[in-house]
């Protein structure tokens, strides 16, 4: 049953059918649209690599230009239209999303119909991919495939990265969000041209979708119309429910120590804190975490960085999807103890409340300088709303923001207190 739903003046949200919304974020302060479909699947490890490498081979071509040059020529005709596909993951769920953009009509040589041609094109790459009996393109499955094992091998070159990565799967080792978002090299060179066919299927199948379209549409019902029409020929199933597992209980501290050739030890802690999704201790968590150490005024960067000296960098980012938050800092070895004592110090001073309410003030302006940009682009528009879906919820950045401004003193004194050690991961020089 199609069911619309009006969230404000700007901002329309339709049911197709179970598991499939389409919604049009209307706007015309862009010279551009851009229309962004999400596919979200159960991370698991047998599933992973086959789902990551669909973003790759459904951005390349289509039925209608099988060739890779005839696509980008017809991209260039569309006034430098662009299709890109991505992988990534939300707590316990991975995400294949395909998005185009491109030139508005009001904008082209006498207003012809970009955004319906566009539009066209952008479902012939997600409902009539490049395949015969059942099988993809193999030079498209290969290079997709390549593309993801270098990504995968670039993640140890850059220490800072590896060292986070390694730290958030030995501290969630036994659940789903541990899982890599690109899946497994081992995996992945297994993957035939039919194993990519047959998770393209499964992902349509099974998969909750999301369309979003951000704009100044002629006519949002056509698009609309449209999209329907290819959904309701596919055979779907019931769809699953969004249910990330959040573990908030400590039972103990786990210390994992990896060695490489590095020249700069990295010391990355992670926490529990059981505040995730939207609910409503998230916002007041975000704002600790950012007066922890996620702004140039925080307390980790003032303090154990500049003022101490222990560190070359030292931060804290909160990972709304699970409630983990992790600090990260880059030590010489002979200071690791002592960046990590002075961390836990900083930790303890919130807890008893040491926290003026000019650092308070200057952290939620930067928050609110950071959502107020969020409307310069429409990339970072249309990613702010596509990143709530799977809450169930559409809150625009002015209503967000009117909820940062109502934090106090006491709400992020709360924060402190309930955050826990959970995983201690350091990585040291080999001869150290």
């Amino acid at each position: 049953m199609e069911v619309t739903v009006v969230l404000e003046k700007n901002i329309n949200k339709f049911e197709i059918a179970d598991g499939v919304d389409f919604i049009y974020i209307k706007s015309d302060k862009f010279k551009t649209f851009q229309i962004y479909c999400s596919f979200f699947v159960p991370l698991e490890k047998h599933t992973v690599s086959e789902y990551a490498i669909l973003a790759g081979i459904l951005e390349c071509a289509c039925k209608k230009f099988p060739n890779f040059i005839d696509f980008n020529k017809h991209l260039e005709k569309l006034y430098g239209a662009s299709i890109d596909g991505i992988s990534s993951k939300i707590g316990d769920y991975q995400v294949i999303s395909i998005s185009a953009e491109a030139l508005d009509d009001r904008f082209t040589f006498e207003k012809c119909n970009n955004i319906e041609r566009t539009i066209d094109l952008f479902y012939e790459v997600i409902f009539k991919p490049l395949a015969e009996k059942k099988k993809f393109e193999e030079k498209f499955v290969e290079q997709s495939k390549r593309f993801l094992i270098e990504h995968i091998e670039s993640e140890k070159l850059d220490k800072k990265t590896w060292a986070l990565l390694q730290c958030e799967r030995f501290m969630c080792e036994n659940q789903k969000s541990s899982i890599p978002k690109y899946g497994y090299i081992n995996d992945l060179k297994k993957i035939s041209s039919s194993d990519a066919y047959s998770a393209y299927e499964n992902m349509l199948k099974k998969s909750r979708i999301e369309l979003l379209v951000t704009g100044n549409l002629p006519n949002e019902q056509e698009v609309f119309e449209s999209f329907k029409k290819n959904i309701l020929k596919i055979e779907r199933e019931k769809c699953f429910d969004f249910k990330t597992k959040i573990i908030s209980e400590v039972c103990s501290i786990k210390e994992k120590k990896e060695k490489m050739e590095v020249e700069q030890c990295k010391l990355v802690m992670g926490f529990r804190t059981g505040v995730a999704g939207y609910n409503s201790n998230f916002v007041k968590m975000m704002v600790f975490c950012s007066l922890l150490g996620g702004i140039p005024t925080s307390k980790l960067f003032l303090n154990v960085r500049e003022k101490l000296n222990l560190c070359y960098y030292c931060s804290a980012k909160y990972d709304k999807s699970t409630g983990n938050v992790f600090i990260e800092s880059g030590v010489s070895f002979e200071n690791i103890d002592k960046a990590r004592t002075e961390i836990f110090h900083q930790i303890d001073l919130m807890k008893n409340g040491n926290i003026s309410e000019e650092e308070i003030d200057i952290t939620k302006k930067y928050l609110i300088q950071r959502l107020f940009s969020i409307n310069d682009k429409i990339s970072t528009m249309s990613e702010w709303y596509a990143n709530q879906f799977p809450y169930g919820i559409l809150e625009s950045p002015e209503e967000f923001l009117k909820k940062i401004q109502n934090i106090n003193l006491k709400d992020i004194i709360s924060c402190a207190k309930q955050i826990q050690l959970d995983t201690v991961y350091v990585l040291t020089g080999k001869n150290v």
